[in-house]
């Protein structure tokens, strides 16, 4: 078993997660059922296939463990049916996948994806504004600039890099979540087409902020 440190790509851009997770199983690492663990995600070593995942919408907009709330059995039956199978739950998306190259698309209908994500979108605004006040509040307690002054120091100045880092790329994957949501009630699917995301990890962030602090600790006291 293979063990990804993190996802690369934030919970709510699905198809780009969509994409890696299609990138791997090309390479015969398949995510193992309930293979979503808070934010580390978990593969098996297989044959190299074509394999498509998607990212269903749960509807909910609550806070939910990963792995251990699968969809209805009638969910997964009528799915099974068209040749999916569900794998595991990343936040407000089910992940199911089929290696069948001719299975029908889970969600024929742009506009019913795009009703499907509404509480996702109230959701990841919501938890947007809260980790923006949060950072915003924390870098203004701390002053960096001063202290990087004051101590002649300039090392203070890259502490609050993770941090600024980690809301900005929370506020672009709730726009992009947005504008998805919108090109579906147009009745457009949205298609992946960046190659360079910033991981949406505050725990990434807070690591490299010890990281930081740490590595340059004899710089600081």
């Amino acid at each position: 078993m293979a063990i990804d440190l993190f996802y690369p790509h934030p919970e709510y851009d699905f198809k780009a997660t969509e994409r890696w997770l299609e990138k791997k199983a090309s390479k015969g690492r398949h995510l193992i059922p309930g293979g979503n663990l808070n934010g580390f995600a978990a593969f098996e070593k297989g044959e190299p296939a074509q394999v498509r995942y998607r990212l269903v919408p749960t509807g909910r907009s609550g806070y939910r463990r990963a792995d251990d709330d699968p969809p209805a059995e009638e969910v997964q039956e009528l799915y099974s049916q068209m040749g999916w199978e569900y794998v595991t739950t990343r936040g407000v998306f089910y992940i199911f996948r089929t290696e069948k190259p001719h299975a029908p698309e889970p969600d024929t209908d742009p506009q019913v994806l795009a009703l499907a994500l509404k509480p996702t979108v109230r959701r990841a605004v919501w938890e947007t504004i809260f980790w923006i006040i949060f950072v915003a509040l924390h870098l203004a307690r701390t002053p960096y600039l001063v202290t990087a002054v004051t101590r002649n120091d300039p090392v203070w100045l890259l502490l609050p890099l993770p941090l600024t880092v980690a809301a900005l790329a929370k506020l672009f994957s709730c726009i992009r979540l947005i504008r998805h949501r919108r090109m579906c009630a147009r009745g457009e699917f949205p298609q992946a087409r960046r190659h360079l995301y910033l991981p949406d990890n505050f725990l990434l962030a807070a690591c490299l902020m010890l990281v930081l602090l740490y590595g340059f600790g004899s710089g600081i006291t």
